[in-house]
């Protein structure tokens, strides 16, 4: 059945690609192309993961969430592309300003990193991020930034998305100075950096994924003919990531391990599949206090640190174990489609509909704005490049509906402020609604 559904996603991503002009960055051909890959390398373990028989719901959410993705797509978006403009007029930045930015943000991360880990103690900083982490979530060790600290520090995150879009569109449209080139670069990278904090793989890809796809979208952009040699640079690009994926972990901390690469590889993008299907074949008794508890769970979440509401009954642990089989291991993520089928079973592909709708509204917004005639980010700039790092990851865990509002609303103020300081302006239609 693996080949079915590998088949049958990459005839929808075919279809999807055709309709919408080779774009890479159309909401559902990024919530394809994350199914496809997870799709391709469970097919070449199909043997030992036991995948030629499946279940029949597992099935239908991952066929039917592709092709209701192209669809809600397809009817939302429908042809809009962003185009460059016959006459930009390209607002220039201050490379001081983006020198100051960089300076600060270092300092920021350093600051960071050093609280961390005085909070943590001797002991765990010899040890790694994960672990830290994962001691903060059993209430082994508790750890506390100073306000000062932390609030810029998440501000500069987010700002990691604005950097992703910033530098293939300066590299590749605008082409400043090459001193502006590199700070933005820089800044971008302080990003990735600090992200390893979280003390696991899958937050930097956050970053890489809208950086990857912009730059395709970009590089594509004054040439309407696919650039077969850029592509074949990604992906050889990909493949030397994913290849180094095991001893990134290492490299942030982790207990090395003697598995090869391919299969940590397959742990992180395959294995969902094989957990959904378990997951769905012996679906637990779930406890719920609100509608689509587990779905929407960060917002509960959030609401009862907030408002002192009822918190959702959610627990990952106890709902998605680690497993494994014939002795690879499978981790403990079951793809997006875990968490909606929780809810609504099979009806539980309307959160991929609403998912890919608030991200073709985004994605709309870009269109219309002035992003490619005065090469200024928007706010909706940030809004997208956050939902193409969600939606692309949806092959990992549920991604799009876990987040802090509150972080969001706050970081995409403050970017404005920095933009502002980096064009020496205010009027930058950040704002604008288009």
């Amino acid at each position: 059945m693996i080949s079915v559904v590998l088949l049958s996603i990459f005839v929808i991503l075919l279809i999807s690609i055709y309709k919408f002009g080779s774009n890479p960055i159309r909401p559902s051909v990024l919530f394809s192309s994350g199914m496809l890959m997870m799709a391709l390398i469970a097919f070449t373990l199909r043997k030992e993961w036991k995948l030629d028989i499946m279940q029949s719901d597992t099935v239908f959410l991952l066929i039917g969430g592709s092709i209701v993705a192209f669809l809600t797509d397809y009817y939302v978006s429908k042809k809009n592309a962003l185009k460059i403009a016959e006459k930009p007029t390209y607002r220039k930045m201050s490379a001081f300003r983006l020198m100051i930015i960089l300076i600060i943000q270092f300092f920021v991360v350093v600051l960071y990193l050093i609280e961390y880990f005085r909070n943590a103690g001797v002991v765990m900083m010899l040890q790694s991020f994960g672990e830290v982490n994962e001691s903060i979530k059993n209430d082994d060790i508790s750890i506390y930034i100073p306000w000062y600290i932390n609030f810029p520090f998440h501000v500069f995150q987010g700002m990691g998305y604005i950097w992703a879009i910033m530098v293939p569109l300066n590299y590749l449209i605008i082409k400043p100075e090459k001193k502006i080139r590199i700070l933005i670069l820089l800044n971008y990278i302080l990003a990735l950096i600090g992200s390893f904090s979280s003390g696991g793989r899958m937050p930097i890809l956050n970053y890489i994924t809208p950086l990857v796809f912009f730059y395709l979208l970009f590089s594509r952009s004054q040439n309407s003919k696919l650039q077969i040699r850029k592509y074949l640079r990604v992906g050889l690009l990909a493949f030397l990531f994913l290849y180094f994926f095991s001893e990134l972990g290492t490299l942030m901390g982790r207990t090395e391990r003697t598995e090869s690469a391919f299969e940590i590889v397959a742990e992180y993008c395959g294995a969902e599949i094989k957990n959904l299907d378990d997951f769905v074949k012996h679906t637990p008794r779930l406890k719920t206090n609100h509608i689509a508890d587990y779905t929407l769970h960060s917002i509960y979440d959030w609401l009862n640190s907030r408002f002192g509401t009822t918190p959702s009954a959610y627990d990952h642990k106890t709902i998605y174990p680690f497993s494994s089989i014939n002795g690879y291991h499978l981790g403990n993520v079951y793809t997006c489609y875990a968490n909606y089928y929780a809810d609504f079973g099979l009806f539980g592909l309307i959160f991929v509909v609403i998912a890919i709708g608030i991200s073709c509204l985004f994605y709309n917004k870009i269109c219309k704005s002035d992003l490619l005639s005065s090469g200024i980010p928007n706010m909706w700039c940030f809004l997208f490049a956050t939902s193409i790092a969600r939606l692309f990851l949806c092959f990992f865990h549920e991604q799009f509906y876990a987040f802090n509002l509150e972080n969001w609303i706050r970081n995409m103020i403050v970017i404005y402020f920095i933009l502002a300081f980096v064009y020496k302006s205010w009027n930058l239609n950040y704002f604008k609604k288009y």
